[in-house]
């Protein structure tokens, strides 16, 4: 049975998840790759998160292949979700893909939400499973951490159901000019 949070917005998603774990493979507990395969699960979604794992089980399956393995990056930036490639177009609840870096992310990388815009440094708070100090077993639930972007930046997908979209302009109804020549007429003649 798929778990299902609420997620009509990232802030209802990101209040229904925060301080809580969810461990969607059944495998190493609660991975970063969990927390986003749950959005991607959602009845309404219907999807999956790929990694190159699922397509040739010889390959790494770290999470950096979703996006880093062509085939994987195809698939999950398809359906209900777009691709973002550049960082200053990260908006809050993107799904930020970061590769392994020294000191910040191992082998596999990280994989979390933007827990705000884009704000012009390498670093952003994203909101994601297994960051931070944790359970070495189970893997630290949903929290907020503040994240390096930097050079370990990938890309984004982008959930189409969370994407803003300019309210549109109101239609310009056409003002008929008030016939104030016949009305001065009409006030003469009385």
């Amino acid at each position: 049975m798929a778990v299902i949070v609420p997620h009509s917005t990232y802030t209802e998603f990101k209040n229904a998840v925060l301080g809580r774990g969810f461990d969607m493979d059944g495998h190493y507990g609660y991975q970063c790759w969990d927390g986003v395969e749950l959005l991607y699960q959602q009845p309404d979604i219907g999807q999956h998160l790929y990694t190159a794992f699922n397509f040739d089980q010889s390959l790494s399956s770290g999470v950096k292949t979703c996006w880093l393995y062509a085939p994987a990056r195809a698939v999950n930036g398809s359906g209900h979700f777009s691709e973002v490639t550049r960082v200053q177009d990260i908006k809050q609840g993107d799904i930020i893909v970061l590769n392994q870096y020294s000191g910040w992310y191992g082998s596999t990388g990280h994989i979390g939400f933007a827990d705000e815009d884009y704000n012009g440094t390498d670093y952003i708070n994203i909101l994601g499973q297994n960051q931070g100090a944790g359970d070495p077993e189970h893997g630290s639930p949903f929290n907020i951490m503040r994240s390096f972007l930097g050079a370990a930046f990938l890309g984004v997908f982008r959930y189409d159901g969370w994407a803003s979209t300019p309210p549109t302009p109101p239609t310009p109804t056409e003002r008929t000019k008030f016939p104030w020549v016949l009305y001065a007429r009409k006030l003469r003649s009385k």
